[in-house]
């Protein structure tokens, strides 16, 4: 799965790598394609995305990259700190 993939890449690669942004760029592309194929107004009742359809079907999907988005960035503010010597752990925020 593309979020796999990106999240394993992203980790293996130098802090700061350049590259880890077409990642990134590639994992968007993947969720902006899926919305625009399974979740367009030719399928959605009387063409509207209603709140229960969203809270079942958007909400995991964007929480799921939130975790994923968090992990990566507090890794990311992690390897910063220890290469500069800092001592304080990144935080994760709160989902809110």
């Amino acid at each position: 799965m593309v979020f796999t993939d990106t999240h394993n890449t992203i980790f293996a690669a130098p802090c700061g790598d350049i590259s880890n942004i077409h990642h990134f760029i590639r994992a968007s592309s993947f969720w902006r394609g899926f919305f625009l194929q399974h979740l367009s107004s030719d399928v959605l009742p009387d063409g509207r995305m209603y709140y229960n359809i969203a809270k079942s079907v958007v909400e995991p999907l964007l929480k799921g990259n939130y975790e994923l988005v968090t992990d990566i960035c507090g890794e990311v503010q992690k390897q910063i700190n220890q290469n500069v010597g800092i001592g304080i752990n990144a935080i994760k925020p709160k989902l809110n």
